[in-house]
């Protein structure tokens, strides 16, 4: 017999009982690999400096793409590196960049098939409905990207500084996720999704991070338990200070344009360089102000140190759709 039989199983069988089965016992496997967890106020100090980075890259590709662009941090996660590369597809469409902070190592910003078929279509300019690319990107697409990456990297440098220093120029590109060599397999490493969003497009792309070059300056700004920063109660005039240095960091897309007006087809087929429009309004009239493309603000034109300027001189919160429209027939507005 394979097994040795206990004494009860024996005497039941000497009774002529069958033997009770003894279901197996659970069996739990225990991973010898560290696998310490960011904590508490480190996952909100993460939440923050992140968050920071969506908005600014938020402002960069509306201005880049012409159009609104909405970025969002979708999940802030500590795993293994090997656990990281299973979740990319092959091929795939990441860059890689140099991080200086010791000790020094690189990270990788992965775009995604999807997301880098949108953003090459719309630099392009294209409606960005193009299919996503099931094959690596050719040397112009990479060329096309490496800018805009390269922005991005300047967005996440200027959120962590000064304690980290991230390198911005010339990221190098891998489709191959088997090429990635950032960590070791089983090494922790910080990842963070952003959803990127405009009209009817959204997709995700990833931030790799090794937890061992942002561990010292995560522990810089997280705040030590039981300290007298932490036990002293934060005056209004503190978080007020603090909410000021956060906006400095934020960039909008401000833009200005003349009161719409009519003109009729025939006139607007005869024009010509440097023929003068006349569209029938005073100099008062006041303009749109737009931020992100939508309209905020209206304002009339002047001058301030012989440099046009705007003058605010309404708040104008209505969204676009909810303006009537001015077109008639036979005339363009």
């Amino acid at each position: 017999m394979g097994e040795i039989l206990t004494q009860r199983e024996i005497d039941a069988l000497l009774k002529g009982a069958p033997a009770a089965l003894v279901p197996p016992p659970d069996v739990t496997p225990y991973a010898f690999l560290p696998q310490t967890r960011v904590s508490k106020d480190s996952r909100a100090v993460l939440e923050t400096l992140f968050g920071r980075f969506a908005t600014e890259l938020q402002s960069l590709l509306t201005m880049r793409l012409h159009g609104p662009t909405g970025v969002d941090v979708q999940g802030i996660e500590q795993i293994t590196f090997a656990e990281y590369l299973m979740t990319l597809s092959s091929p795939c469409a990441a860059f890689l960049f140099p991080i200086a902070s010791p000790p020094v190592a690189q990270g990788v910003l992965e775009l995604g098939n999807e997301l880098a078929s949108f953003l090459i279509d719309r630099l392009f300019g294209g409606t960005g409905e193009s299919e996503p690319l099931e094959r690596p990107l050719t040397p112009l697409e990479r060329g096309v990207l490496q800018g805009l990456v390269e922005r991005t990297l300047v967005c996440l440098r200027e959120a962590w500084q000064p304690e980290i220093a991230i390198n911005t120029s010339n990221p190098a590109f891998e489709s191959d996720p088997a090429m990635l060599q950032i960590a070791g397999r089983e090494d922790n490493v910080l990842v963070v999704l952003l959803e990127v969003r405009s009209l009817a497009f959204r997709a995700t792309a990833s931030l790799c991070l090794p937890m061992r070059a942002i561990t010292p300056a995560l522990q810089k700004k997280t705040p030590r338990a039981g300290s007298s920063a932490a036990a002293t109660p934060v005056s209004t005039g503190t978080i007020r200070e603090r909410l000021r240095s956060d906006l400095r960091h934020a960039r909008l897309a401000l833009s200005a344009r003349f009161p719409e007006f009519l003109l009729r087809t025939r006139d607007l087929s005869t024009l010509a360089v440097g023929q003068t429009i006349l569209t029938g309004q005073t100099v008062e009239t006041p303009m749109e102000v737009l931020v992100n493309g939508q309209r905020r603000y209206k304002a009339t034109l002047g001058q301030q140190r012989r440099r046009f300027a705007l003058r605010i001189v309404q708040f104008d919160l209505a969204p676009d759709a909810e303006r009537p429209d001015a077109v008639k027939e036979g005339r363009v507005s």
